[in-house]
């Protein structure tokens, strides 16, 4: 397998922070992935779950790398085992949340990947793509954009131009969406939507 999972030890006050949670008895409705991609096109997969606290999206650890060239049977094991990790704890901290409003918070799980010393510094090279799966409608994988002028963030472009895939797909369809996402991807930062004339 060309899969290599990076797991960090939290330290003893995050340890202390943490509910632990067996994913037979959580089945969320709702998953969502983070796919960041490097210019060489390398995957790096984070998987998310929910702030109790704030009751929103937190990106969680391990990231899950996976390196180029890949098949599609790869990219669709790539998948699973990201999604199987989102909910594999919640967070109920907010020093542990991922905002931008937040003086105390610690860094993301793909800034510590990243070793970077911010979230510009850890991103400035990177596309994202966002895989979503809903139970009622399937994975919804939608292209994003960085933006220079908001600290490198990155911003949908619209769900219009997202790509639906049912949950009972066949014949590696997931991996063949991602892959026509991922060939018109804008790596880097932008100072406007790289997409918009399109």
């Amino acid at each position: 397998m060309n899969i290599r999972e990076f797991c960090y030890s939290a330290t003893n006050p995050i340890s202390a922070q943490i509910k632990m949670l067996s994913r037979k008895k959580d089945k969320p409705f709702y998953k969502k992935i983070n796919v960041y991609v490097d210019r060489d096109y390398n995957l790096y997969g984070e998987p998310m779950s929910e702030d109790t606290t704030h009751q929103m999206d937190v990106a969680i650890e391990p990231i899950t790398k996976l390196e180029y060239p890949y098949s599609d049977e790869q990219l669709e094991d790539f998948f699973k085992t990201v999604f199987g990790l989102c909910f594999s704890y919640y967070v109920e901290h907010d020093t542990l949340v991922n905002t931008r409003n937040n003086p105390k918070k610690k860094m993301s799980p793909f800034e510590k990947y990243m070793k970077a010393r911010s979230w510009k510094a850890a991103v400035k090279d990177f596309g994202l793509i966002n895989i979503n799966w809903y139970k009622d409608e399937g994975y919804r994988v939608s292209i994003t954009w960085q933006d220079a002028k908001m600290k490198n963030a990155f911003s949908c472009i619209g769900w219009e131009k997202d790509t639906v895939v049912p949950t009972d797909y066949q014949n590696c369809e997931l991996a063949k969406s991602f892959r026509k996402t991922l060939d018109v991807l804008a790596i880097g930062p932008y100072d406007k939507n790289p997409y918009e004339d399109e």
